[in-house]
């Protein structure tokens, strides 16, 4: 089971309106919204192109990338998390778009009989990387860009995982895995977004030990990453961007430290935690936020039962959303929910 990745797209709107089916009442709601926003950003939802633009109003100017975003006949605003779920009773993950405030859910991807899972925003908000099953078993990078609905193959696997962009665009960081009798290859990679320029930053050969979850600094000079034990669990580790350098950033000897993700301003890491009980599936964890400088870390959000994982940072470091096992079962896919 793949776990979904949730990603803060740019810019959380000021007025989000969920607009009805007819054109005519979803110009006047935009107009409304328009006239009251009072120079804040004009938020909305809805199934229409960018041809109503001029009908009320707003011109070319405003299709500018911090502002709207329009793909096909489908509109969400920045601000918005993009996700992987099930959708109804198929046993496939497709990826979907939301708001922070639970509202203007979109499904992105249309692929019954395949699955797609941790999406990962490009920093224009035009491309989606997202791990996607290419055969059974077999995993790769795929793309989605958004404008045109297509879809491209990044890696063709067999087994990658856990994309995430630098933060300029030029690249692409994802875990890689492949197993010879009881022997794990496992790196982190880095491939450009046109498929050039393919290679491996760190690598473990082990029966112990793999390294996985790579997350970009917010400058694009390092990368944070975990080696994982399956005797201790996880810990965080962080490199240059060449893979040089690589160091224990958070020494935390039985517990499980995993998904780390960089505050905006680069000071600080979230990342789940759980004392180590077996396997990440049966670990318990909550989130924890480290300062890297001080070394001063503690625990952000904690519940009795549920196991809180994947935290991603909004574009203004002040909130993190996360996903949580409600219901786990790690016999079974069990029940998550964002928070």
């Amino acid at each position: 089971h793949i776990a979904s990745r949730v990603i803060f797209a740019a810019h959380a709107p000021q007025v989000t309106i969920q607009l009805p089916a007819r054109d005519e009442v979803r110009k006047r709601m935009l107009i409304d919204a328009r006239s009251t926003k009072i120079g804040q950003l004009l938020g909305y939802q809805g199934r229409f192109g960018p041809s109503l633009l001029p009908d009320i109003g707003l011109g070319p100017e405003h299709m500018r990338p911090d502002l709207l975003e329009f793909h096909g006949d489908i509109s969400f605003l920045k601000g918005a998390i993009v996700y992987a779920d099930f959708p109804g009773s198929v046993q496939t993950k497709e990826l979907f778009a939301i708001q922070p405030d639970g509202s203007g859910k979109v499904q992105l991807t249309h692929t019954a009989g395949d699955s797609e899972s941790q999406p990962s925003w490009s920093p224009d908000r035009n491309w989606i990387a997202y791990t996607a099953e290419v055969s059974a078993n077999r995993w790769g990078i795929h793309l989605l860009d958004l404008p045109t609905g297509q879809v491209q193959t990044l890696t063709g696997g067999p087994q990658h995982y856990e994309p995430d962009w630098k933060p300029d665009g030029s690249l692409i960081a994802f875990s890689a895995f492949s197993s010879i009798g009881g022997t794990t290859n496992s790196s982190i990679r880095v491939v450009d977004p046109h498929g050039g320029g393919l290679r491996t930053l760190v690598q473990l050969s082990s029966s112990t030990f793999t390294v996985a979850s790579p997350n970009w600094s917010p400058d694009g000079s390092k990368i944070a990453f975990v080696v994982s034990s399956v005797f201790d669990g996880g810990e965080i580790y962080v490199m240059n961007a060449d893979g040089s350098g690589a160091r224990n950033v958070f020494p935390h000897a039985g517990w499980d430290d995993l998904d780390p993700a960089w505050s905006l301003d680069g000071t600080r890491l979230a990342f789940a935690s759980g004392f180590h009980r077996g396997s990440a599936l049966t670990t318990r964890h909550d989130i924890l936020m480290l300062d890297l400088a001080s070394e001063v870390f503690g625990t952000v959000a904690v519940h009795p039962s549920f196991d809180l994982r994947r935290p991603s940072w909004s574009t203004a470091s002040q909130q993190c959303v996360f996903d949580a096992a409600v219901d786990p079962n790690p016999q079974a896919l069990g029940r998550w929910a964002l928070y």
